[in-house]
């Protein structure tokens, strides 16, 4: 139960960070761009985590393995969304 807790705590964090790296503007359009922004939103959670563990001794190193894999499914979800056509309302 503790680790279904982790992995929806670390969806909503980097669902928020990714949105906001999704918005930064980039030199690359389309899948490439999306991964990318992804990829900055991984390392700016990784530098966090880490920075709070050197400093408070309070993570574990196996917890940037829950936010990666967090990342990879919105990074999933987000080229799933790029690749379906937009749906016209009429």
């Amino acid at each position: 139960m503790e680790l279904i807790f982790r992995f929806t705590g670390a969806c909503i964090f980097t669902f928020f960070t990714s949105r906001l790296t999704l918005r930064l503007p980039q030199p690359w359009s389309g899948a490439r761009g999306t991964v990318v922004a992804h990829l900055l939103s991984l390392a700016l959670l990784s530098g966090l985590v880490l920075m709070l563990r050197q400093q408070y001794h309070i993570f574990a190193l196996k917890q940037l393995v829950i936010y990666a894999v967090a990342q990879g499914l919105w990074l999933g979800v987000d080229l799933i969304r790029r690749q379906r056509p937009a749906s016209s309302t009429r």
